[in-house]
């Protein structure tokens, strides 16, 4: 397994699309004015049309649509080492299905190096 260097902070406010990227926006604009933070380098966001991330991104914050985009690019998203989900408890059915598909794979790749050592 390939080492992780990116941790996903997903955030969304899943009511209204407009919020979800507001949010999304300003909290990564928030947390990058920590020293010593810049936006767009150490901190990014990724919402529908708009990005700021560099390839050396550390924390990304997006909405719950744009991690299920990457999912189906990246099944086991391999990228991240940590990805967190705010405001589940106001449910949709990105989030809905997002939390199941976290579930899911989270089950699937914890078992894998089991099934691969005894295929070997």
């Amino acid at each position: 397994m390939k080492p992780h260097y990116h941790t996903t902070i997903h955030y969304t406010t899943p009511h209204q699309c407009v919020h979800s990227r507001l949010a999304a926006t300003s909290l990564a604009h928030r947390v990058a004015e920590e020293p010593p933070c810049r936006l767009g380098y150490e901190v990014g966001f990724k919402v529908r049309f708009e990005e700021a991330l560099k390839p050396e991104t550390k924390i990304k914050f997006m909405t719950g649509g744009i991690l299920l985009r990457e999912a189906i690019s990246d099944p086991a998203l391999d990228r991240y080492s940590v990805i967190m989900v705010d405001e589940a408890h106001e449910r949709n059915l990105d989030i809905d299905l997002l939390l199941g598909y976290l579930k899911v794979v989270r089950f699937l790749f914890r078992l894998l190096p089991a099934f691969i050592q005894i295929l070997e």
